[in-house]
């Protein structure tokens, strides 16, 4: 089966699943999930193709896709604008169009790669990416943003409340990882199931 899994992914771990002896020569990717690692190495030794499609901050000059390949490892890296809210360049911070530049890139990727499925992890760009796609689709709900804006009064997190609220309605089949999540996480009626992160 060939898997795309949109999510953080960083090359502290890619560089391994790439075979590579060190990770200089790769971008930084997204940092914050590492057990995306154990994840994407047991779908691999089970022998199914994975892609892995993250986005990592960029300057306002090189917004090129970058692609590395290892087997039937394939570690894609969308660049991400750096400003959430400001100019990058001439393009308009990245909240501000809830992503619409990165979504674009990473919609190419799963057009050009056709999986049989999509995973997306957290309920925001990558799960909009995973639901605009129209393919086969899971989405694996993190967080829960009411009860983050909470902790964090800002601006940032109530653009991101309104995406993820803009979403949570339209995804259908979902997981997550904790049992405190459940109520949010399967109160859009959406078929959900517990699944702990791996230790």
């Amino acid at each position: 089966m060939k898997i795309a899994i949109i999510a953080p992914t960083h090359k502290s771990f890619t560089a391994r699943l790439l075979n590579r002896k060190d990770d200089a020569s790769l971008p930084e990717g997204y940092f914050g999930a590492p057990f995306l690692s154990d994840i994407i190495e047991r779908l691999l030794d089970r022998g199914h193709e994975v892609i892995a499609i993250t986005t990592s901050f960029s300057n306002s000059i090189d917004f090129t896709v970058k692609t590395f390949h290892h087997n039937k490892f394939t570690w894609v890296v969308v660049p991400m604008r750096k400003h959430a809210f400001r100019f990058n360049g001439f393009k308009f911070g990245r909240m501000l169009d809830f992503y619409a530049l990165e979504r674009k890139q990473i919609m190419q990727q799963l057009k050009q790669y056709q999986p049989d499925i999509v995973h997306a992890h957290w309920g925001y760009e990558f799960a909009h990416c995973a639901i605009a796609s129209g393919l086969p689709h899971l989405v694996t709900i993190h967080d829960n943003p009411y009860v983050i804006i909470r902790y964090q009064k800002s601006l940032y997190r109530v653009f991101k409340l309104i995406y993820a609220a803009l979403l949570f309605k339209k995804i259908k089949f979902s997981s997550t990882v904790s049992p405190y999540m459940m109520n949010y996480a399967s109160s859009n009626k959406s078929q959900c199931r517990l699944i702990p992160n791996p230790i």
